[in-house]
């Protein structure tokens, strides 16, 4: 869902701080107001940001060599509003997930006056939603870059934008949406252009997920992602034995994992766990302002759980147990009578 997030505390951004960790340039923000409220960003044009900043001379990007993506799991990097209006950034952070290995470049189609003018987040979400025709130049990119542009929907419009301008036949849906039923029948209306569906779960209870599930039911696709909705997710909550009940209690739906926590650690354990989808932020940098950075994927991270997936996926091998080829040497050597000598 959209980071409600940039409050007080680690979540404001500082004069300065931003600049420091998108750019050497110094035209991207101004002071915070005060009263622990977020600061508004002020992103340059559109049209000026794209003969701009080449995205390679920000401070945290890095060399993009292309990893092979050979693994299973599908890998859903969530840009979401981590550019913070920056389509300079933005297109540099795809370029990043693609050569990172993902499968998958999530944004979020939203306007803040969809939540309305005396929503206490207004200001910020005004200042990251994106335009229709970035939406456009990033699903472009995506495309050169070979990887699935992908968006959250949170209203028939943005629905209707998604799947009848943009031509796209899969659509993810938000935690916060789980109990939106007029939304989730909106949307299982398109069930003859709206081929996959991704419902994330957090906060959720079973009957909840039941419930949408049902309201979901036409869709070809549906894969419910285990989520719990804390930026960041601390260890005690993040709570992984729910993907085996979900396992059990849908059985008919892949089921997979959209991570908030810090490290990769908990996405390993989820695909040991049969986790087919895994969904995570992903930033230039961890200590970046804003809540959805601290359990983001970066560069380095990412090019390192794509790499730890796959080799997981072969040491997970099948569910059959028996002798393997490479064990006759060693069994041949091994398996021999044993002689009752004494010690001595």
């Amino acid at each position: 869902m959209p980071a409600h997030r940039c409050r007080t505390g680690h979540g404001r951004l500082r004069r300065g701080r931003l600049e420091r960790h998108l750019s050497p340039q110094r035209d991207v923000g101004r002071q915070p107001q005060r009263g622990g409220r977020c600061a508004r960003l002020h992103p340059r044009p559109l049209a000026e940001q794209s003969a701009a900043t080449d995205y390679r001379s920000l401070i945290f990007a890095t060399s993009c060599q292309a990893a092979v993506r050979s693994m299973k799991t599908v890998l859903i990097a969530e840009i979401g509003e981590n550019h913070y209006g920056r389509w300079d950034v933005c297109r540099g952070m795809v370029e990043e997930v693609a050569a990172g290995g993902a499968a998958v470049a999530k944004f979020q189609t939203y306007t803040a006056d969809q939540f309305g003018t005396d929503h206490p987040w207004h200001d910020w979400f005004q200042t990251v939603e994106m335009p229709q025709d970035v939406h456009f130049q990033m699903q472009q990119l995506c495309r050169d870059r070979s990887i699935e542009f992908l968006s959250s929907t949170f209203t028939r419009r943005s629905t209707d934008f998604l799947v009848e301008q943009m031509g796209l036949n899969s659509l993810k849906l938000a935690s916060s949406r789980i109990t939106d039923h007029g939304l989730l029948g909106y949307v299982n209306r398109y069930r003859e252009r709206v081929k996959t569906v991704y419902l994330s779960t957090g906060g959720a209870t079973t009957a909840e997920i039941r419930e949408a599930v049902h309201c979901l039911r036409d869709i070809e696709n549906l894969t419910l992602l285990h989520c719990v909705s804390q930026y960041p997710t601390e260890d005690a909550n993040v709570n992984l034995r729910a993907i085996r009940t979900m396992q059990r209690e849908f059985p008919e739906h892949r089921i997979g994992y959209s991570d908030h926590s810090r490290g990769i650690e908990a996405c390993l354990a989820a695909v040991a766990m049969g986790a087919e989808v895994l969904e995570k932020h992903f930033s230039y940098h961890t200590r970046m302002p804003g809540d959805d950075h601290q359990g983001a994927l970066t560069p380095e991270s990412l090019r390192c759980l794509v790499d730890q997936v796959s080799r997981l996926e072969v040491m997970l091998g099948s569910d059959h147990k028996g002798p393997v080829a490479d064990e006759q040497q060693a069994l041949a050597h091994l398996r021999v009578e044993m002689r009752e000598v004494d010690f001595d």
